[in-house]
């Protein structure tokens, strides 16, 4: 996701890359029928080739393979609970932190517009 996410406008895609982009999104796609639960996240590293974005990314590469709102709680809740932190995180409940990116639109229907956020906050104060 971090090599689409950084290419340039225009940029042509290595069919090597493009083989293995394939075939990691059926992976993927067998993963989410046999069940499996998936969690997105950007690959690591920091880099002129990792955007910041990555995530997003991610979370929107996935709308190939599973519905919207699977991915908004594989991206959150989910997340939360593989990390260990479910208790004050993950969702938007009393005693958790309130962080919430805000996106224009419906992310079921979009999930391109949590590139363009309205506003972000971080336990309960906007941050953005």
């Amino acid at each position: 996701v971090s090599v689409l996410a950084g290419l340039r406008a225009g940029a042509v895609i290595p069919p090597e890359v493009v083989r293995i982009i394939d075939k990691s999104q059926r992976v993927r796609r067998h993963m989410v029928e046999a069940g499996v639960r998936l969690i997105p996240g950007p690959d690591g590293g920091i880099g002129p080739h990792k955007p910041q974005d990555v995530l997003t990314q991610a979370v929107i590469k996935l709308s190939e393979v599973m519905p919207n709102r699977d991915i908004l709680t594989a991206a959150t809740s989910h997340a939360a609970q593989a990390c260990t932190v479910d208790s004050s995180k993950g969702r938007l409940a009393p005693g958790h932190d309130a962080d919430v990116l805000v996106a224009p639109g419906d992310l079921e229907q979009d999930l391109a517009t949590l590139s363009n956020p309205v506003a972000v906050f971080h336990r309960g104060r906007r941050a953005r």
